[in-house]
């Protein structure tokens, strides 16, 4: 009995550990001028465990969150939404010019030196609350 309880202890602290090994660093956004209706966040996503997918954002700062990245086609740069993205053991980057939430029907401007929080979810992992911090447009 006793060893089956070790294991189920063992087995327990594992399974806390995988959803620990994604982590979001340095989120934050630009300020938008009054009547602004969309906006656009950054961060990174640290994985150092198995590949996940983050699925989908949420929050209460827009209407709705979508993932977007920046494809060159047809001679031009053009948003594309995406379905998800694929989190491999590493960092992604999301950043102006590359990967980034659209944040779409802003309930209000985004002001400098305010933040706002937003919830990532992961296939496997499963729900990150972060703060976005909201920087300088000029910044």
């Amino acid at each position: 009995m006793t060893r089956l309880r070790l294991l189920a202890c063992l087995l327990a602290g594992l399974a806390g550990t995988a959803q620990a090994e994604i982590t979001a660093t340095e989120a934050w956004a630009r300020a938008t001028p009054p009547g602004a209706r969309n906006g656009a966040a950054y961060l990174y996503i640290n994985n150092s465990g198995e590949s996940d997918r983050l699925e989908s954002v949420s929050g209460k700062v827009s209407e709705r969150i979508e993932i977007h990245a920046h494809i060159h086609a047809d001679g031009m740069m053009k948003m594309e939404r995406q379905d998800g993205v694929d989190v491999a053991n590493g960092t992604t980057t999301f950043e102006p010019g590359g990967l980034h939430l659209m944040l779409l029907g802003l309930d209000a401007p985004l002001v400098a030196g305010e933040s706002f929080q937003l919830v990532l979810h992961f296939a496997q992992a499963g729900d990150r609350t972060i703060t976005v911090e909201i920087r300088d447009a000029r910044q």
